[in-house]
Order: C-alpha cells, then sequence, then structure tokens
C-alpha cells in the first residue's frame, strides 16, 4: 500500500512533537543512544522523531514518554499551542 503524503498541519505536529522529545531529552541528560536502547530503535530513528521527519505511533510516543518520565501530553502539547492537533488531517480527531 502507497503511503499518503504527509500534510503540511501533519509536518507542523510531527516537528512539535519531536522538539518536545528532544527538550525533555536534554533536560534529563538522556543521549539519543540512550532513548533508543530503552525503546529497542536505531539512534536515527530517534534523531528522525525529534526533526520531524518520522512520525511516532500512539504506543511509540507511549514508550517514548514512558523512558522520559513524562506524561504523554507533555510531549503533544506545544507551548502557546491552545489547538493542538485539532488542525490534524487524522479524521478520528474531532476538535
Amino acid at each position: 500500500m502507497a503511503r499518503r503524503a504527509k500534510s503540511e498541519a501533519d509536518r507542523v505536529v510531527d516537528a512539535e512533537v519531536g522538539a518536545a522529545v528532544e527538550r525533555v531529552r536534554k533536560q534529563r541528560r538522556i543521549t539519543q543512544a540512550q532513548l533508543a536502547a530503552q525503546l529497542g530503535v536505531s539512534t536515527a530513528c530517534v534523531y528522525d522523531i525529534e526533526i520531524g521527519e518520522t512520525s511516532c505511533t500512539a504506543a511509540r510516543l507511549k514508550d517514548i514518554a514512558r523512558a522520559l518520565s513524562v506524561p504523554v501530553q507533555h510531549l503533544i502539547q506545544s507551548p502557546g499551542n491552545t489547538q493542538d492537533f485539532q488542525n490534524s488531517s487524522c479524521s478520528a480527531v474531532k476538535p
């Protein structure tokens, strides 16, 4: 099955989540390699998440939050954005 192209809204969400992962990881003084080992993925995968290149599944996001000892909400709420994910292209998410 062919993948659909990411919408601009999806790219923004992925970038915001990735930035939050990177910010918390650095606050916790955890390297990308250490986080990758805890998640069972490559360091490149963590890097791709942090730069917004790779989208996180809900399960992966939960695993990241657990590894960083923060609630999932901490990773999906961008500072100053009160409409998080309401503009996402996911039809299952309704504001």
